[in-house]
């Protein structure tokens, strides 16, 4: 499979390409028919992916009582906290930003980090996906910490003016975090001391597409090419070499006849655009006899797996550093890891459930971390589960 790549081409130029292209839910969706775990892991923490955190100050404590009663300010306890990268909680549009403060607006609320330097060039609208850098968190003494560095973390009803002016709202249902829920209280300082590990990851901001593996198919046949997409919504998919077919497009997927001529080579790139920015892989396409069976290069998931591809990479490749789009033959996470060909303790996956990301991290201490991912896959995972894995 070609590595994927960002597009070369100027953006201006493919989003003329996409234009086309109809809007679609992202591709890369567990098969699973378990119910979504959404409100089960809630957002994400602003923080990379295996960094432990203390509530610094909760609850009512003297500069947030009548304010924002529910803020929580955060430091780490397992390396320095000023420079940790702030990572955005939840998908959702740039509120606001100032020399000290950045927020993530959805329709529903505002989540603001204070006491953080903002990443250059971000502004007010700009669209944003969970795991995406925001900026740092300043030093100590810094953005008017305090004197200690700490991320301010506080929920509120979205305002009308986009940033957090609405009432001020406690950790729960899709609000708690990573999966923890803080329910409002009275009690001064309320939750001091609590403690979270951090599942978030840049990766999970990236815009990639995977086109899927070259395949052969038979004169005469009917080709179907399907991608699977990370962060992307729009695609389109064009012709870029052999005898010309024609194309039927829907989101994700191209289909056409493949032609008489045996032997023939036909090459296929596919497009995608999102808040993200733009990605493109290609897919070659041999044409054999009539009698060939036509393979498609994304198999049709079924509930149970299959001997002879269980425990395997189906498809796909594992990247040797960032995050690739694979296809797993089905079996329990310990096949799934060794298939990956990563170690334990260097390894990340994530399927998509109900529109957000659901991840595994094999090495990590605090069994809440996996909880998502093993009420979603309490037997293992099925056959055919697209999913994106990271070895680092």
């Amino acid at each position: 499979m070609p590595a994927l790549s960002p597009a070369a081409a100027p953006a201006a130029v493919l989003l003329r390409r996409v234009v086309a292209a109809a809007l679609v839910t992202l591709a890369f969706v567990a098969s699973s028919t378990a119910p979504s775990t959404a409100a089960e892991v809630g957002m994400r923490f602003p923080a990379p992916a295996g960094t432990q955190w203390e509530v610094l100050a909760g609850f009512n404590t003297a500069t947030h009582v009548d304010v924002d009663p529910y803020a929580l300010d955060l430091w780490r306890v397992d390396g320095p906290t000023g420079g940790t990268p702030v990572l955005a909680p939840l998908s959702g549009t740039i509120g606001f930003v100032s020399d000290s403060c950045v927020s993530v607006r959805t329709s529903d609320v505002t989540v603001m980090m204070c006491h953080v330097f903002a990443q250059a060039g971000l502004e007010r609208g700009d669209d944003v996906i969970v795991g995406q850098r925001l900026g740092a968190v300043a030093p100590d003494g810094q953005a008017g910490n305090n004197g200690t560095a700490h991320i301010h973390l506080q929920v509120n009803e979205s305002g009308r003016r986009g940033y957090g002016s609405g009432e001020s709202l406690p950790f729960i249902g899709a609000l708690s975090l990573e999966g923890r829920t803080l329910p409002a209280i009275t009690t001064f300082n309320g939750y001091a001391g609590t403690r979270f590990t951090s599942t978030n990851d840049p990766s999970l901001a990236t815009a990639r597409v995977d086109a899927g593996i070259d395949v052969s198919a038979g004169a005469g046949s009917t080709v179907s090419l399907r991608a699977i997409g990370q962060n992307v919504h729009e695609y389109h998919w064009m012709q870029t070499g052999g005898a010309t077919v024609e194309l039927d497009q829907s989101g994700t997927t191209a289909a056409f006849t493949a032609p008489d001529e045996i032997g023939a080579v036909l090459k296929f790139q596919v497009y995608a655009s999102g808040p993200l920015g733009l990605a493109q892989d290609s897919v070659t396409v041999t044409v054999g006899a009539a009698s060939t069976p036509t393979p498609t290069p994304t198999a049709t998931p079924s509930p149970d797996t299959d001997d002879e591809t269980r425990g395997r990479i189906v498809a796909g490749a594992v990247v040797p550093s960032g995050v690739g789009l694979v296809v797993f033959g089905g079996g329990t996470t310990e096949e799934l890891v060794a298939a990956s060909g990563c170690t334990s303790a260097t390894a990340s996956f994530w399927v998509t459930q109900g529109g957000r990301f659901v991840g595994y991290i094999p090495a990590a201490q605090v069994p809440l971390v996996n909880a998502a991912w093993d009420a979603l896959y309490p037997e293992g995972l099925p056959a055919n589960q697209p999913l994106a894995v990271r070895c680092q």
